[in-house]
């Protein structure tokens, strides 16, 4: 009423107060109901985004097909009105910002909170506790794994492979296809003319394949095969589907036969479930269930508790007898990759290999490493990798060994003796930190996952970081992932843009279904 009052007494009119007064009292109801946290409204973030349009009254969401919120809305700013609950459905920004200080602010009180309920709905998804069927996007295919038994192992034949990658004119083996933009014929004289990244006479030999090759100490003669070999890969498991699911989608073109040994131990001799197994029932990477080898492991060596090089080696040993064992079909030259989960080579380099003669054994790759995400780039630190090999090299030198692929420096020394008979021995590795031959995801999990993997690991390779409680927790492995920084709380990384990865180009299922990945594709920590 004093309000009132003071505009009659200087001359304004009771219907202008009235109205001046109306509007008052509405921008505070307004206000009141902006700042009330108690009715706010928990939305399930769509996987296209959450667009914001806000007026002077009232905020409306609406759904938004075509735009995605910008990298820059962080998640912390982001988690007042919005409840990430259901992976994987979660915001992904389109542009990325190299934020080089951020990194070391500290959580805002609440967010850790947030972070753990959202982290468990990832955990959840391939959980063992989680018995529903899993379709995945473009994973068609029957479940072959549905009612698989595990003592009645499956056996497989390799397929008999023919040459549909080259040209063939009459009859003679011409121009790799995919490194071909021109075939020239003059007569019987015919030439190939390489697309940009390709060289050599048949347009076959990849650009890095090329260097690589320079860097021998002497030189080969690398020539097209008209029958492919077959490539079985070789690999353990423990917790990594995820990974495994980009591994497989990047390189299923050229793997003959995926053989993923898993045991009811963890390397440091704990019981733990079969979570591959279980999911692969759920229906997991259906499509390519008929060329997926499950190998069962339910045994762990005396004193590997003790010493954990132990238990790798023995863990690692059962791959190969395996192949022996539950694989017909096999020729000498064959090849066989054995290779860490999380390291995948670039698939056109892995059908170099299939479809060529005359390159030395045994191959590596330099991957390009990354830490948490393909958000931090381990740029000073890429991983070099000796895995691929001859079946009959595998049987001969390595004495059916998987483990002894990796770098026996026993095996190299007897094989620097002399010649083979099955081949020409020098260790050929393909990439550089220039230009690398594939990626080394290490420790792409959510926090608890990254928990499990480190109370899970080997006795060995000290400091083993699962014996250290204060890095076991959920706080503490979140402050990493936003830091980019390794458990010695000494190795940091640098931070990258996903579309600066070209390592990844051969991967469209990555970019087209980005919601199953956003964990691992921005930094859901950062500040």
């Amino acid at each position: 009423m004093g309000i009132l009052r003071m505009f009659i007494k200087y001359g304004v009119s009771r219907a202008v107060v009235a109205v001046i007064c109306a509007q008052i009292v509405f921008l505070l109801i307004v206000l009141l109901r902006m700042t009330d946290t108690s009715t706010s409204v928990s939305l399930k973030v769509p996987v296209d985004g959450l667009k914001m349009v806000t007026s002077l009254t009232h905020r409306v969401y609406s759904l938004n097909t075509s735009k995605l919120l910008g990298a820059s809305k962080s998640m912390s700013s982001l988690n007042k009105t919005i409840d990430h609950t259901l992976y994987p459905h979660r915001y992904l920004g389109t542009s990325c910002h190299l934020n080089t200080t951020n990194r070391w602010l500290p959580f805002e009180p609440g967010e850790i909170s947030h972070l753990d309920k959202w982290y468990s709905s990832i955990d959840y998804f391939f959980s063992i506790n989680n018995t529903e069927p899993l379709t995945l996007p473009e994973d068609d295919g029957p479940n072959l794994y549905k009612d698989y038994d595990l003592k009645k192992p499956w056996k497989f034949t390799l397929p008999d492979l023919s040459n549909e990658d080259f040209t063939f004119i009459n009859g003679k083996l011409k121009c790799f296809k995919p490194g071909t933009s021109k075939v020239q014929e003059q007569g019987p004289n015919v030439t190939c003319v390489c697309s940009s990244g390709y060289a050599g006479k048949h347009c076959s030999v990849p650009s890095i394949v090329k260097t690589a090759l320079s860097k021998l100490s002497r030189s080969y003669i690398i020539t097209p095969r008209e029958k492919p070999r077959r490539l079985i890969l070789a690999m353990t498991f423990n917790i990594e589907h995820h990974v495994l699911m980009l591994k497989m989608l990047q390189v299923h073109s050229a793997v003959d036969l995926f053989v993923i040994l898993e045991s009811n131990y963890t390397g440091h001799g704990d019981p733990r479930p079969l979570r591959l197994l279980h999911n692969l029932r759920r229906g997991y990477m259906k499509r390519f269930h008929h060329k997926i080898m499950h190998v069962y492991l339910d045994t762990f060596p005396a004193g590997g508790r003790l010493n954990g090089w132990i238990a790798e080696t023995y863990i690692r040993q059962h791959l190969a007898p395996a192949v022996e064992a539950r694989v017909s079909g096999l020729r000498k030259d064959d090849l066989f990759v054995f290779m860490d989960t999380d390291e995948t080579p670039i698939v056109n380099l892995l059908h170099f290999l299939k479809l060529h003669n005359g390159y030395p054994f045994p191959v590596g790759f330099v991957l390009h490493s990354f830490m948490y995400g393909f958000f931090w780039s381990m740029t000073k630190h890429p991983k070099t990798v000796v895995g691929v090999c001859s079946i009959q090299m595998l049987r001969d030198i390595y004495k059916g060994s998987s483990d002894a692929i990796r770098g026996s420096k026993g095996v190299i020394r007897q094989l620097q003796k002399g010649n083979h008979p099955w081949g020409m021995f020098e260790t050929w590795l393909i990439g550089s930190p220039d230009n690398y031959a594939g990626w080394h995801a290490s420790w792409f999990s959510s926090p608890r996952e990254v928990i499990t993997k480190l109370t899970s690991a080997i006795n060995a390779d000290f400091p083993r970081w699962g014996d250290y409680p204060e890095k076991c927790t959920f706080d503490y492995v979140a402050t990493l992932f936003r830091k980019g920084e390794y458990f010695d709380g000494k190795t940091h990384s640098d931070p990258i843009c996903l579309t600066d990865i070209y390592v990844l180009k051969d991967l469209p299922y990555l970019f087209k279904h980005k919601e199953y990945f956003n964990f691992m594709l921005q930094n859901p920590t950062a500040a």
